[in-house]
């Protein structure tokens, strides 16, 4: 989004379309030649929100604006985004280029960017994942980001916002799903890993690095399962990364046990089967990462030792991403190694499973944070259905659309 006020264009956000938030990079935003950006606020890390700023400060020379926290984590991402993807136009340069004009602000703290004044409050979502409430032409204008109402082993939740609202930027992710229960998802997977444990198998975890590596391990922590416990991939920088910023997380100390409890894997990856044991490794949808590597080792362990293993995904995965057919169709896609090669699809002999730990608000908590907001017009954007949402909030009296690419609006 980019936002027009006080003689200002400043955008909201600047991410890249990606199946998962750490592999397979595949559509950038389409703007105007004549377009121009002045500042940006980026409300969190994930690629989808932050991924394209390096290309803003390669167009434009764009100060940005985020939290400490977003800072490390962008810094983490957009730079695996461009070794897995060398074709992204912004390069190494680009991305120092922009951190050397980031001003990184704190919670709850006024700022300005010309006459537009802002201020984050924490979303929930992720550590550093921000809320923005600006305040500018006498409007107030209020966008979520992504966020999570309710607080979780990493995270508080939000603070419901106060005061009279003109418009409301909302995500819509889950406006269709209702999350369940946190802490019966919670003892659904404390089961599923007990059972598979006493049977002799393996559980493999499938896990975004940022957010649901450092969730998942304190889950893990919390009911001290007695097998060890191995993470593989990005989420171990991520969690060092998220350490840094004690004050972002609701129990640091407690984030910081559960790490050092988990086994680092080198590269001796048989390491993590020689026992029973639970493993987490990217990628969370399956698009990369050593999670597949993980899969296709379980999967020959069943068949040719009938060791009994299972897959819990406790993330959401687009469909026709490798973990959606893992869900679906019971199979591990690989991707040809050298272009134009064939895509193999093998058959999956595993116990596969979905226990949601969603960092998004569901669709309760969605309508209840718009009812006690109350605002003037409602904005829906990130997901899959916003104009049915859009029309839902209609049905309930409020003001609300789901803008079009491209679309202008008027406040």
């Amino acid at each position: 989004m980019l936002l027009e006020s006080e003689g200002k264009k400043i955008a909201l956000d600047a991410g890249i379309k990606v199946k998962d938030q750490d592999m397979e990079v595949t559509g950038l935003p389409k703007l105007p030649e004549s377009t121009r950006v002045d500042a940006a606020i980026i409300s969190h890390a994930h690629l989808d929100h932050s991924g394209f700023s390096p290309e803003l400060n390669r167009r434009y020379n764009t100060p940005f604006f985020m939290t400490m926290p977003t800072q490390g984590l962008v810094d983490l991402l957009v730079k695996d985004a461009k070794k897995i993807d060398p074709d992204l136009p912004y390069g190494r340069e680009d991305i120092d280029g922009m951190f050397r004009k980031t001003v990184t602000i704190p919670y709850e703290m006024e700022h300005s960017i010309g006459n537009v004044k802002f201020s984050l409050h924490d979303a929930g979502h992720i550590p550093g994942s921000a809320m923005v409430d600006i305040k500018a032409n006498k409007k107030r204008l209020f966008y979520t980001g992504d966020f999570k109402v309710n607080e979780t082993q990493l995270l508080s939740g939000i603070k419901q916002p106060e005061g009279h609202v003109d418009v409301l930027i909302i995500e819509s992710t889950y406006a269709k799903r209702y999350h369940p229960p946190r802490k019966e998802t919670e003892k659904r997977i404390i089961d599923s890993i007990k059972k598979t444990l006493k049977r002799g198998g393996h559980v493999l975890f499938p896990t975004f690095a940022v957010g649901r590596t450092q969730e998942l391990a304190m889950v893990l922590a919390e009911h001290h399962i007695n097998a060890p416990i191995f993470i593989d991939g990005m989420g171990k920088t991520a969690t060092e990364i998220t350490l840094n910023y004690p004050r972002y997380l609701k129990n640091p100390g407690k984030l910081k046990n559960a790490f050092e409890n988990l086994k680092q894997v080198g590269k001796d990856k048989k390491a993590a089967i020689k026992e029973p044991s639970i493993i987490i490794a990217t990628s969370g949808m399956l698009e990369g990462g050593p999670a597949i590597s993980y899969l296709l080792t379980l999967n020959d362990l069943k068949r040719q030792e009938d060791v009994d293993s299972a897959v819990i995904f406790t993330g959401y995965c687009v469909e026709g991403t490798g973990g959606w057919l893992l869900q679906n169709k019971q199979v591990c896609r690989l991707k040809p190694r050298k272009e134009g090669g064939k895509v193999k699809m093998i058959p999956i002999n595993l116990e596969v499973k979905y226990e949601p730990l969603s960092a998004h608000a569901g669709r309760s908590e969605l309508f209840s944070f718009i009812e006690k907001m109350n605002p003037a017009k409602i904005i829906c954007v990130h997901g899959d259905d916003c104009e049915g949402f859009a029309n839902e909030l209609q049905e309930n009296g409020f003001k609300a659309i789901a803008p079009q690419i491209g679309e202008s609006i008027t406040i």
